[in-house]
């Protein structure tokens, strides 16, 4: 069956207000001293390690490349002044292929598309070309999160930051900070204003919210 752009957009609101409202119910959890729910893993895990939940959502990283590019090669035919005008235009094309791999290859977010994620007490976890690539959380060195957008921004030692989208990463930015710092979010950061609703979404149950990947969940 065909879904329309609308009913697409629609129903990815309806889950961000449903992400919205289980990140709420778990900062309530937090701040009265708890801690995020185990749930049945979904993945092989260390002895004494709890999943915490698995969630989908845009992976970026910021880092640099190299970029190969070729320059000269011309060959000028005719008079002296061909000639020089012919090796001034030459020269100016090199320069913008030289400009334009500069760009290419200087530091910047780069899209890895969209991927499973799995967090536990223990690591981040996410499935990069079809490979668990794992991220201790011990090595966690700060937390960027932009709860408006979505998103969170992680700085992991000896890693570029990775950056995760998607309606469950605000809940899981909670989970993390629950973990590492005993507090909903990182230090230096006020959680969301509560009753922060979707555009377009319809008002979702307020009803204590079972993590992403919880058998209970729908």
């Amino acid at each position: 069956m065909l879904v329309s752009a609308q009913e697409r957009a629609q129903a990815e609101a309806v889950e961000a207000q449903r992400g919205w409202v289980a990140m709420n119910a778990l900062i309530d959890v937090v701040n009265r001293g708890g801690r995020p729910h185990p749930i049945n893993p979904s993945i092989m895990t260390r002895p004494g390690e709890s999943q915490f939940g698995a969630l989908v959502a845009d992976l970026s990283v910021f880092h640099g490349i190299d970029v190969e590019y070729s320059t000269g090669g011309y060959a000028f035919g005719g008079g002296l002044m061909f000639v020089a005008a012919g090796m001034l235009a030459g020269a100016a094309n090199d320069a913008r292929k030289r400009r334009r791999a500069e760009n290419q290859a200087r530091p910047q977010w780069r899209p890895l598309g969209t991927a499973p994620v799995v967090i536990t007490d223990q690591r981040l976890l996410v499935m990069i070309d079809n490979q668990w690539q794992s991220s201790e959380l011990r090595a966690l060195v700060s937390m960027q999160p932009e709860p408006g957008d979505w998103a969170v921004t992680m700085h992991f030692e000896g890693a570029p930051p990775l950056r995760l989208r998607g309606p469950w990463v605000p809940w899981m930015t909670v989970a993390i900070s629950a973990s590492m710092f005993g507090r909903p979010f990182p230090p230096g950061f006020a959680p969301p204003v509560p009753h922060h609703q979707i555009q377009g979404a319809q008002p979702a149950q307020a009803r204590p919210a079972l993590p992403p990947g919880h058998q209970g969940r729908s």
